[in-house]
């Protein structure tokens, strides 16, 4: 098993990996979100198989081999598999130390999870981790080793460029959130556009922080600490967070207690929804493009908060296909009763007390059919 996000110790897997091929051994990988190129080498195959709870575009020349195969698990699932059917044997990490102590960097997430829970840790110092989380310092225990060996800096994720779709959309749902809301975003350009369109005081409990929040908070909109799992973004984002406990394990990200306690507003997205209200985030045309990470996780805590919204975004059509679809021919990520809000560029369908026929209707109307 390996540490993912962008200080993830591709590296080391590298090396395990090839040591394995030496000696004649077959091994099996299991990786979470793989953003940029650091698994580009990787070739699933009968003596390397991959498995995956997340997906990423890093990972997705992997998913059409035979010996590739995803696995649907909500991530504030995580720690309980880790300490049940997905309890590693060997997790391959990267950590900063500072002085004798050592700290993760750029993500926390499930991590703290594993390393509970692992039979083995190996771990490759990374001197150019930022320490961004707020887990402090991480007990390696008894059963770790250090695996010197090259290490690059956290891979660098540019801004998603927002097109003035995105921008139509994002101004739809920054309308609807009150002052003081807990808002969660997604990675793309829909999440950064809502980010960078706050205009009034807005907190952030999310599974990403990047660049945007950074600017937001210039801007004097954004209140309390921003927590997510994941830091994702530019160098200068990675320096400007170091040491302000950003990011966080999932018992607190995805928390459902604390998140539906509030006036929470999830604001995801998704690759397509039918006349009901389903969503699906994870397949294209049979192909695995993405996990399902925290969609569920936030949507059911937005729905469950009182003064919070579940709100799906997304444009209506993908080049010349519509994203709303009769029926779900793919998963169901994200069920019907936990979406009260769909957004697209055209406006606004409230989906809350309408039946599968009313809800049909509601959105036949949104994308103009």
């Amino acid at each position: 098993m390996v540490a993912d996000g962008v200080g993830a110790p591709w590296e080391l897997l590298h090396d395990q990996v090839e040591e394995a091929r030496r000696r004649g051994q077959s091994c099996e990988v299991f990786v979470g979100w793989c953003l940029a190129d650091g698994l580009k080498w990787l070739e699933a195959s009968p003596d390397v198989t991959v498995r995956s709870f997340m997906g990423g575009n890093g990972s997705r020349h992997l998913v059409k081999s035979p010996h590739f195969n995803y696995v649907p698990v909500r991530f504030s699932h995580l720690p309980r598999a880790l300490a049940t059917w997905l309890q590693p044997y060997t997790l391959l990490m990267s950590a900063r130390q500072l002085g004798s102590t050592w700290h993760l960097g750029t993500e926390a997430g499930w991590i703290p999870a594993a390393i509970d829970n692992a039979s083995r840790v190996i771990v490759r110092p990374n001197p150019a981790l930022p320490p961004t989380t707020a887990v402090g310092e991480i007990d390696l225990g008894a059963h770790a080793s250090i695996s010197d060996g090259p290490t690059k800096p956290p891979e660098v994720i540019s801004p998603p460029v927002v097109d003035d779709v995105s921008r139509a959309i994002a101004e739809r749902i920054v309308a609807l959130l009150p002052d003081n809301a807990a808002i969660q975003y997604g990675p793309g350009p829909i999440g950064a556009a809502c980010v960078e369109l706050l205009n009034r005081p807005t907190r952030i409990r999310s599974g990403i922080v990047s660049d945007a929040v950074v600017e937001a908070a210039r801007r004097g909109v954004i209140t309390g600490t921003p927590v997510g799992s994941y830091a994702v973004g530019t160098a200068p984002f990675y320096a400007e967070i170091a040491d302000r406990g950003w990011v966080d394990r999932v018992e607190r990200t995805h928390d459902h207690r604390s998140l539906s306690d509030d006036t929470f507003f999830a604001l995801n997205t998704a690759l397509e929804i039918d006349m009901s209200g389903q969503v699906n985030v994870e397949n294209v045309r049979g192909t695995t493009v993405a996990g399902l990470g925290g969609h569920a996780d936030f949507a059911f805590s937005a729905a469950s908060s009182r003064r919070g919204l579940s709100i799906v975004a997304l444009p209506s059509h993908r080049g010349s296909t519509p994203t709303l679809v009769e029926k779900l021919a793919e998963n169901v990520t994200t069920q019907r009763s936990d979406i009260d809000i769909v957004i697209n560029e055209n406006g606004m369908a409230d989906l809350r007390g309408l039946s599968d026929r009313e809800r049909a209707r509601s959105l036949s109307r949104l994308w103009n059919l």
